[in-house]
């Protein structure tokens, strides 16, 4: 009896302990799960990671960028806690790695996931080869990884992290909240075809808003930082993005995971096409892009994401997100949305996305037997006198250029053709008021035509230039105006200002003559003032005709003796 007493209080013991540690939630790494026990929608994680604060903060202390702007409480407690440690020997280490080898963006954060939690860490996944060669190699990377160690030993990091938990937990809950609605995760696994993957959002307060995203095999991660500050209470507080805004940040980070690993396990194939960066070189180092592969990975993700904001939002916000990345050179990716319109509508045959790139790769190759793209494209000014347009021209191969142009509603028409492959300047005179046109350069070398990103205008309805460089003759009574108008106008009204009002005193229809002229007979002696206004006609409100007057010219005292 006394046996089986025993054996029920074991088991009773048994019992609680492994109920405890179920509602148990770990001290180290904050984490939870917007997801039900009876929902079946799978949900993005969101946590917060003591590995990754670790990092950050070293990346803050060795002046790595982009880091937060932001001026909130939880930044000055970090610097208040860890900058008097700034000579210990893990940030000389550190800083030679990011800055010499390229241990830098997100690498550090892929190589802390790799390891347990602070002060041990352990290495519990091996390190891919990327890491070790981005530390300078295998040494560098243990080194690193014992100061790394001593740091967290050293400054009792895990004491700093555990005391900010509700800081981290209240964050976490507020995104949480946020994302409840959204289809993240659906989207990402019906646009890439793979539904095997793992997403976890990791909140970083001292990252840049924009962040950054990385895998370690099937699980994938977005380690994003705070958008702005809420200063309505006595403490400054970090806050994430909107809904909408951070639903579009996870969608455009967990494609990076998706389209990286191809990139680099296609790492020398990529090189090898490398020619398509060098007329945007100088531009991409200004978003921190070094190399063709990291340029090409930049393309497709950006793209993909404009594709799902069209698809969900709308052609106003994937305009408004297509100019952002056309301010920032992204010049192939007008030529990545057509070979991903073919991905779309063929999913029958592209089962995922890994079956598509074959496909995607081919026609990056094929750019590059083409001449080098135009660039800079750009609308100098526009009027109903025509828009003009200036680019630079790349092309170190003989080659013609040409000026296309479209409407909403028509194709693309040649509207100039240039044997000097060296021109950058052309005015397109042909246009119309009220009319919406793109603009592309093409040059078209011996084995094919490359386009440059298209820019668009639209043609206000304006009222016309006033006529300038005026003169006039007189004979007897009689005033005879002239003036060049090199301008669009429809014709010229003759105004004589009495110093009370304006009265129309002759209007006449444009000639096809460089030279217009006005008269007006039998003037009456005195001193008179006219001036000229150029005019068109327009359909009002209420589709009536009416014309619209250019400002007058200058005024025109005349005295007939």
């Amino acid at each position: 009896m006394q046996n089986k007493h025993f054996f029920k209080v074991v088991l009773c013991i048994l019992v609680i302990m492994l109920f405890s540690s179920f509602l148990s939630t770990s001290s180290y790494a904050l984490q939870s799960s917007s997801l039900s026990p009876q929902s079946t929608k799978k949900q993005v994680v969101v946590s917060t990671d003591p590995r990754i604060e670790l990092i950050a903060t070293l990346q803050m202390m060795i002046g790595a960028w982009p880091m937060s702007s932001l001026d909130f409480d939880y930044i000055r407690e970090v610097q208040d806690t860890f900058y008097p440690y700034y000579r210990h020997p893990v940030l000389q280490q550190f800083a030679y790695m990011w800055y010499m080898y390229g241990f830098s963006q997100e690498i550090p954060s892929t190589c802390m996931l790799h390891l347990s939690q602070p002060p041990e860490l352990k290495v519990q996944i091996p390190f891919s080869k990327e890491i070790i060669d981005c530390a300078g190699g295998e040494r560098n990377l243990n080194d690193f990884l014992t100061l790394l160690r001593d740091f967290a030993e050293t400054t009792d990091f895990m004491y700093f992290y555990e005391d900010h938990l509700g800081f981290y937990q209240d964050a976490i809950q507020l995104a949480e909240k946020k994302l409840e609605t959204k289809n993240t995760i659906f989207m990402l696994e019906d646009y890439f075809g793979y539904t095997n993957r793992s997403y976890e959002l990791i909140l970083v307060p001292l990252f840049h808003e924009d962040g950054y995203a990385t895998n370690v095999n099937l699980k994938y991660y977005a380690l994003i930082g705070p958008f702005d500050v809420d200063e309505k209470k006595d403490e400054k507080l970090p806050y994430w993005k909107d809904s909408d805004g951070l639903h579009k940040q996870l969608l455009k980070s967990f494609s990076y995971a998706f389209v990286h690993p191809l990139i680099r396990s296609n790492h020398q194939k990529i090189i090898d096409t490398q020619k398509l960066l060098i007329p945007i070189r100088r531009p991409m180092m200004y978003v921190d892009i070094q190399t063709w592969p990291q340029c090409l990975t930049e393309h497709i993700v950006r793209t993909i994401s404009q594709r799902f904001t069209f698809i969900e939002y709308g052609e106003k916000d994937w305009k408004e997100q297509r100019q952002k990345d056309i301010q920032d050179s992204f010049v192939y990716i007008d030529y990545i949305e057509k070979w991903l319109q073919d991905y779309e509508t063929n999913r029958s045959f592209y089962a995922d996305f890994e079956r598509f790139y074959p496909v995607l790769f081919n026609n990056v190759r094929t750019l590059c037997e083409y001449p080098f793209i135009p660039t800079e494209l750009t609308v100098l000014n526009a009027s109903e006198n025509g828009v003009q347009l200036s680019w630079k021209n790349n092309a170190i191969e003989p080659c013609k250029v040409y000026i296309l142009r479209k409407t909403k509603m028509d194709e693309f028409m040649v509207l100039h053709e240039m044997e000097d492959s060296q021109a950058f300047a052309w005015t397109d005179s042909s246009i119309e008021r009220d009319t919406q046109y793109l603009y592309v350069i093409a040059v078209k070398g011996e084995k094919g035509e490359i386009r440059s990103i298209g820019v668009s205008t639209a043609i206000p309805i304006s009222p016309p230039l006033a006529p300038v460089s005026i003169s006039y003759s007189l004979e007897d009574s009689s005033i005879v105006f002239s003036f060049e108008y090199p301008f669009k106008a429809e014709g010229f009204t003759l105004f004589e200002w009495t110093g009370e009002e304006s009265v129309e005193i002759t209007s006449l229809d444009r000639t096809e003559e460089d030279l217009q002229t006005i008269s007006v007979n039998d003037v009456s002696t005195g001193t008179h003032t006219y001036y000229i206004c150029s005019y068109i006609t327009v359909l009002n409100d209420e589709q009536e005709e009416e014309m619209v007057y250019s400002p007058p010219s200058s005024f025109l005292p005349i005295t007939i003796p």
